[in-house]
């Protein structure tokens, strides 16, 4: 595993605070943080200003489509597009095309996520569930579009 995601997060005190808060939606739009997600349909954000690390798991019968739900909802406000295949797993497809800029990815192998958990441990979107995320990150990109005007 590449030690730069390691030095992003390593040695940083880590709390609960609400997506909302955790993410800085302007920062998508200049790519700075990492989405980097293994096949088991979990995902962990890293934000590379703040060294923070979330991981987002679903992994019952609906994840495809809720981390179809996730990206989406960062690509609206980001730009990028993503391809998913029909299972999550080491065959999901991205266009690289226009998401290259906008985000590092990386496939984790098991060992590779178990080092990970264990050295930076890990913040847990609300209830295990995106429906938490969906609302907080609309909250927080309705805030950013008032800003902006």
């Amino acid at each position: 595993m590449p030690s730069r995601y390691l030095d992003i997060v390593n040695n940083k005190k880590r709390k609960s605070i609400p997506w909302s808060d955790h993410i800085s939606f302007r920062s998508m739009e200049h790519a700075e943080f990492d989405v980097v997600y293994i096949a088991r349909c979990r995902f962990y954000i890293v934000d590379k200003r703040l060294g923070k690390l979330v991981e987002v798991d679903d992994t019952g019968w609906n994840c495809i489509g809720r981390c179809k739900t996730l990206f989406s909802k960062i690509n609206s406000y980001g730009g990028g597009t993503l391809a998913f295949s029909h299972w999550m797993n080491e065959d999901m497809i991205f266009n690289t095309s226009r998401i290259a800029a906008q985000f590092q990815v990386k496939y984790l192998a098991t060992d590779e996520e178990e080092h990970l958990r264990q050295t930076v441990g890990v913040h847990f979107a609300a209830d295990n569930d995106l429906r938490g995320f969906t609302q907080n990150f609309n909250e927080g990109v309705n805030a950013e579009r008032k800003i902006s005007r």
